[in-house]
C-alpha cells in the first residue's frame, strides 16, 4: 500500500509515543504525548480505511490504540509498571509493523 498520508501519521505517532515513554517523563506529559500518538494513529486509520476497508493494518491500528490508553491510564495514575511498559512496547512494534506495510 502506498499512502503517504498514513505513513506520516504512523511515523508521527512514534515520535510521540516514544517522547511519552522517555525516562523521568512527567506524567502529565507523557499522556498528552501519547494522546497525540492515539490522534495520528486515528488519522492513519482513515486514510488507510479509504484505501482498503479491510485492511489487516486497520486491526493493528486498533491494538495500538487501545494499549495506548492502558498507557495513559496508568500514567494517569502515576503507577509505571512492566504492564505500562509492556503496552507501550506492543505500540512501538505494532506500529514498526505497519510501517512496513504502508
Amino acid at each position: 500500500m502506498n499512502e503517504p498520508k498514513a505513513h506520516q501519521a504512523i511515523e508521527q505517532a512514534r515520535e510521540a509515543v516514544a517522547q511519552g515513554s522517555g525516562r523521568n517523563q512527567d506524567p502529565q506529559a507523557a499522556y498528552r504525548h501519547f494522546e497525540q500518538a492515539q490522534s495520528q494513529l486515528q488519522e492513519a486509520y482513515q486514510h488507510i480505511q479509504q484505501q482498503d476497508v479491510h485492511s489487516t493494518l486497520l486491526k493493528q491500528i486498533e491494538d495500538a490504540q487501545h494499549a495506548l490508553e492502558h498507557a495513559k491510564h496508568a500514567v494517569q495514575q502515576n503507577v509505571h509498571t512492566a504492564d505500562t511498559q509492556e503496552s507501550i512496547d506492543q505500540v512501538m512494534r505494532t506500529i514498526g509493523q505497519i510501517q512496513i506495510h504502508i
